[in-house]
């Protein structure tokens, strides 16, 4: 199956990333798209289960993207790197027994911030972000920040952010 398409610009290019599910592996999949059709699909997970992907250019120029991962029996928040020539490793950024979903990536001056939200029991729910950056070949992740918390049934999320001058803007219900 093919699920949660997501486009995004990376180097003034056109990108599309997508999960693909299998049978015994779900992943992240990105390619890019021009006026000449579909560039080369490549997998940019690391991890065996792999959902509901984005990315985005940072402020640095390398190309983030985020997921949510299906890990020990619960949904995690990982985020990886492209420097423009290797990936990085993958660095899972929520700390919570709460699951993790809805990751978004957006740029920051120095690299780009992921957001997600996590829910609990009694349907309590945080809307959390972090920042991340690359030093080297090596992805670095600011500790995560509980933005708002509350408790609800229905939860959705977006963000934006702006690397020129850092602004982000994070709009959840």
């Amino acid at each position: 199956a093919v699920l949660y398409p997501c486009l995004f610009t990376w180097k003034d290019e056109l990108y599309l990333i997508w999960t693909r599910q299998e049978r015994g592996k779900v992943a992240a999949m990105m390619c890019r798209i021009d006026f000449d059709g579909v560039g080369e699909v490549q997998v940019v997970s690391a991890v065996n289960e792999a959902y509901r992907a984005n990315g985005c250019e940072g402020g640095d120029g390398n190309l983030y993207v985020a997921y949510d991962a299906y890990v020990d029996g619960a949904y995690h928040t990982l985020v990886r790197a492209f420097t423009g020539t290797a990936w990085t490793d993958e660095v899972r950024l929520d700390n919570t027994e709460e699951w993790a979903s809805g990751t978004r990536i957006i740029p920051s001056k120095t690299g780009a911030t992921a957001c997600w939200y996590g829910f609990g029991y009694g349907a309590t729910f945080s809307v959390n972000s972090a920042d991340v950056c690359t030093e080297g070949m090596h992805l670095k992740a600011d500790a995560p920040q509980v933005l708002a918390s509350n408790v609800g049934w229905y939860l959705d999320m977006h963000a934006a952010g702006r690397a020129s001058d850092g602004l982000q803007l994070i709009a959840y219900t």
